[in-house]
């Protein structure tokens, strides 16, 4: 069984990391924005996003990406892994702008159906402010879990390519992780 949730910030790399991850280990990769828009950037009910969600992380394997701090700690209690891209709201930003220029009016390759990328002013205000809103309760919560649980904090870009080098070499035939220490 292998449960690996990656959060960060938007921008910060999780669904490039978790499709990654899925072409080494064969896990299945399930982005959390495509349980919560629907068509037209329609946010669900919370009350269907968090049974989607309950579903997710009561399956035997999985990676999930996304933050949706409402479900967070729920998904931190299944997950065998927790990687934080805690990278710095500057690449996080620039990344979002990179992506807009690239899939502006077109779904990106994490997006929900029917939610094409855009310009939008409040959501990059969001990922400037990700880690003076965000970023206390995350550490605070992985903190808490972190005898249980296997958890990285990836600070760099740097930092994240070594880590998937470190994975390649490390994988056992039967696609889990081995062997992995807390990083901070």
């Amino acid at each position: 069984m292998q449960r690996i949730a990656i959060i960060g910030s938007s921008g910060s790399g999780k669904s490039t990391l978790a499709l990654q991850l899925h072409t080494m280990l064969q896990l299945p990769v399930h982005h959390l924005d495509q349980y919560n828009w629907l068509p037209g950037w329609q946010a669900r009910s919370y009350e269907e996003f968090a049974q989607a969600h309950t579903n997710l992380c009561t399956q035997q394997q999985w990676i999930i990406e996304g933050i949706y701090t409402r479900t967070f700690e729920e998904r931190i209690q299944y997950a065998d892994t927790v990687i934080f891209l805690d990278l710095p709201r500057t690449i996080c930003l620039w990344r979002i702008l990179k992506r807009t220029i690239r899939y502006y009016n077109k779904p990106t390759p994490s997006s929900a159906v029917g939610c094409p990328e855009r310009f939008d002013l409040k959501f990059l205000n969001y990922v400037w402010n990700f880690n003076y809103l965000y970023k206390k309760e995350i550490v605070n919560l992985l903190e808490k879990n972190r005898i249980n649980k296997t958890i990285f904090i990836f600070n760099n870009e740097t930092s994240v390519a070594t880590f998937l080098q470190s994975l390649k070499k490390r994988a056992d035939q039967n696609n889990r992780l081995l062997n992995f220490t807390f990083l901070q």
